[in-house]
């Protein structure tokens, strides 16, 4: 399994609580998780020479294929 990390659905509840936007603390922490993965992938998201390729998963990964 890829490093990575997971964003909730407690996440997309609070999102809709307010008036759709991600609270400051929240994209906080997404930020920083993106920073680490940045880090143990040497790879930047956005980056055009070496860009950091990401998925989206909307299931648990032990529902995942391998």
């Amino acid at each position: 399994m890829p490093p990575g990390f997971t964003i909730s659905t407690e996440v997309c509840n609070i999102y809709f609580h307010h008036n759709n936007q991600v609270p400051a603390e929240i994209e906080k922490q997404i930020d920083a998780a993106l920073g680490v993965l940045e880090g143990r992938m040497g790879q930047k998201l956005g980056d055009t020479a070496n860009p950091l390729l990401v998925s989206v998963r909307s299931a648990p990964s032990s529902r995942s294929p391998a």
